[in-house]
């Protein structure tokens, strides 16, 4: 199974994980992560200069490349906003240089229910010690059960936390969506949220 992979993204910390189609391999994570914003309005410009880096690596992954964007991202057609979810299309060099996390495979992307047990793996610590020279950490796996699923949205049972957004959320059937933020806020988290993949894949990986 492919496993998540710790990144920075503007001063933000974050999580990230690997798709592929066998022909094309995507870096999948969070929109807010380079925006800072809950929700991300459709503006081109809050994407140009961004990168990600891949933390503990040399590994900077640029969303342009030569002026040409090589992400994509999906309009909620109820908010307007973006959904919080990007992919960026790697590069062979780039695909190498990660090859250690694995990657899910597209055909894994399964749909949910109510009542399903899921598993979320990222880096909730990350954040804290960006700045204490402490950047080694194993990947925290959480459990949840799903609360409820309407639409994109996946409301998972128990609180998120910071670092997991854009963690891969996993059922015994496979990779079911993107961990990428809780229905309180930061200070009082009460519900984890998530999207479904099986919703927005077909659009988010072209």
């Amino acid at each position: 199974m492919a496993s998540p992979i710790p990144i920075l993204c503007r001063n933000n910390a974050g999580t990230g994980f690997l798709l592929t189609d066998v022909e094309d391999v995507w870096l999948v994570t969070c929109v807010h992560l380079l925006s800072g914003m809950k929700e991300t309005p459709l503006i081109d410009t809050i994407f140009t200069g961004a990168e990600i880096r891949i933390v503990q690596t040399s590994s900077v992954i640029p969303l342009f490349l030569n002026n040409q964007q090589r992400f994509s991202v999906v309009i909620n057609k109820t908010t307007g906003n973006l959904v919080d979810a990007i992919a960026i299309k790697l590069q062979p060099h780039e695909v190498t240089g990660l090859t250690s996390f694995n990657m899910f495979e597209i055909d894994s992307i399964k749909t949910t229910k109510v009542g399903e047990t899921v598993t979320v793996s990222g880096f909730p610590g990350l954040g804290k010690n960006l700045g204490s020279g402490i950047n080694a950490f194993e990947p925290v796996v959480v459990q949840y059960q799903v609360d409820n699923v309407q639409g994109l949205s996946i409301r998972l049972s128990t609180p998120g936390a910071v670092g997991l957004s854009g963690g891969p959320v996993v059922s015994e059937l496979g990779l079911v969506g993107i961990m990428h933020g809780d229905v309180g806020d930061s200070a009082t988290m009460t519900n984890a949220l998530a999207i479904s993949l099986d919703v927005v894949g077909e659009q988010l990986l072209r």
